[in-house]
């Protein structure tokens, strides 16, 4: 009990607060940087292995680490976002065809 009142008070103090080693930025998870990448620079041409490698990871591991974040692999969360892309671009009174051949791009 003694040592709950003392984390308690060491929170609210700021003590205990979570803090990245390596920047003062706030951490993003690495499903959201995954996701940015992929509404920025994806496309027919970039590959699975390419998205890895922009991350910094293997893409092995890559799929790993997401895969214990949000349950999903890298190829799964791509598919997610082209689906969140067309799905807007349908939205907005574009043609299934060119939605399809990706004209139109947000």
């Amino acid at each position: 009990m003694v040592l709950d009142v003392l984390d308690m008070a060491l929170k609210s103090n700021g003590w205990m607060q979570p803090m990245n080693r390596f920047s003062t930025a706030k951490h993003y998870s690495i499903a959201k940087r995954v996701e940015r990448l992929l509404e920025t620079r994806d496309g027919a041409e970039v590959s699975l292995h390419q998205i890895a490698e922009m991350t910094g990871y293997q893409h092995d591991h890559l799929n790993r680490l997401l895969r214990a974040e949000c349950g999903l692999t890298l190829g799964q969360l791509r598919a997610r976002v082209r689906l969140r892309r067309a799905a807007a671009l349908l939205a907005e009174k574009k043609s299934v065809q060119e939605t399809g051949e990706g004209r139109g791009h947000l």
